[in-house]
């Protein structure tokens, strides 16, 4: 129980910006900012386990040294990182749900709608896809039977092995393949 919350605090909404961050910083330096923060992590994980001991709860030892107040900290403090990171998911999910619609009314109807940026309520836009989003999240946070779900995660290390394996190879073709061409789509 112990590890579990010493990871439980130690992974929050940051998770999130790990793809910009190596975006921006390149592989050499990504990398030694992945291993600064793995040793930094570490460290404060073990003195989080020197600190609770072999037995306690994280949020047992916050009440052991701060008192109730201590304890309600280290709650709320939790369930803010939570819904934070949620937050973060669910927008990026509607930011990535809204242009992949458009290619499909476009690719399947044939309809050729603009991309809107912002709050628009006028016509077909990304706050559209929030709301479907919200009700489709919602729903399914409803259902009691889980089995669906436990069903469908333990296919995800095989989709991150392929998905894995389809970016090393596009990356090692692009690396061999140097003579590119831009192909005009008509509308």
């Amino acid at each position: 129980m112990t590890t579990f919350s010493c990871w439980n605090t130690m992974i929050g909404s940051g998770i999130v910006t790990l793809p910009w961050t190596f975006y921006h910083s390149g592989m050499l330096l990504g990398t030694i900012i992945c291993f600064i923060s793995f040793l930094v992590s570490l460290r404060t994980c073990i003195l989080v386990l020197r600190l609770v001991g072999p037995k306690e709860d994280f949020y047992d030892t916050m009440r052991k040294y701060w008192g109730k107040t201590g304890y309600f900290v280290a709650v709320i403090g939790t369930l803010m990182i939570t819904m934070t990171a949620c937050t973060a998911y669910f927008v990026i999910m509607a930011q990535m749900l809204y242009p992949n619609i458009l290619a499909l009314l476009k690719w399947i109807f044939k309809i050729n709608l603009p991309m809107q940026d912002g709050v628009i309520f006028d016509s077909f836009s990304q706050s559209y896809c929030a709301i479907f989003m919200y009700f489709v999240m919602a729903s399914l946070c409803l259902k009691r039977d889980l089995s669906l779900f436990i069903l469908m995660s333990s296919y995800g290390a095989i989709s991150i092995i392929i998905i894995s394996i389809f970016i090393f190879s596009v990356g090692i073709y692009s690396l061999s393949n140097t003579t590119y061409q831009t192909v005009i789509i008509p509308d």
